[in-house]
């Protein structure tokens, strides 16, 4: 390559990373960004509620043949809310990520765009770590606590939040499993709500109050039958 050609394809990298400063600086970008992040979070949205009346129906397609694949006759078919894309999001999302916890990412792109557009009330860095942490937790609870009432219908965990609940229930047991996602839990409700603690010990006190007054009902009732058969 002879130093005209060097000096030209410099010139033209040069040109194309301006190009991209420049878009990446200009004032509206990251607002068109942000409109684009929340219109697809509704559309997504749209595509995985309709998953639950239309899913089914449209797996036998969706499983069996890739998004470029379909013919026009195949397309029409397919029920879902959000089209032929809508269908494959949707089925991508529930059944092999993480079920109904996919609801979590679909709030994490919207509330980016949100964040993007000046219009989120929450701290884009916790709502992330809120969101995603929620995703894998409720879709691993979900298939630990639940799996056995509709395994022979959709998985409502997902197909990761069913690994990552056979993955625990293997290394640390069932019950080892349930205290982990128990621990886990308060752990990111004193993440989100840091008076989360002092409520624990408020409901803790009533619980026990309720379940000691129901205790002294029941004490006082059987020696009241005892007193009468005495009698």
């Amino acid at each position: 390559m002879s130093k005209t050609e060097k000096k030209s394809t410099k010139t033209k990298k040069a040109g194309v990373f301006k190009t991209i400063g420049f878009i990446l600086r200009h004032p509206h970008f990251y607002k068109v960004l942000g409109a684009i992040f929340v219109f697809v979070s509704l559309l997504t949205l749209i595509a995985f509620v309709s998953y639950f009346a239309t899913g089914q129906a449209d797996s036998s397609i969706v499983e069996q043949y890739g998004l470029f694949e379909l013919s026009t006759e195949q397309k029409q078919e397919l029920q879902n809310w959000g089209g032929t894309l809508g269908a494959y999001v949707s089925n991508a999302l529930f059944p092999q990520l993480f079920g109904m916890a996919s609801l979590f990412l679909i709030l994490l792109v919207g509330n980016i765009g949100l964040h993007l557009l000046g219009l989120s009330w929450f701290s884009l860095f916790k709502s992330i770590i809120v969101l995603l942490f929620a995703t894998f937790w409720f879709s691993t609870a979900i298939s630990f606590f639940f799996y056995s009432f509709y395994e022979n219908y959709i998985n409502l965990g997902g197909k990761i939040g069913k690994e990552m609940a056979d993955f625990l229930s293997l290394h640390v047991g069932t019950l080892g499993t349930f205290g982990l996602l128990i621990v886990l839990f308060l752990l990111y409700a004193l993440f989100v709500h840091p008076n989360t603690l002092p409520k624990i010990k408020q409901w803790s006190i009533q619980l026990f109050s309720l379940v000691k007054s129901l205790f002294n009902k029941f004490k006082r009732a059987s020696v009241e039958d005892d007193d009468v058969e005495k009698t």
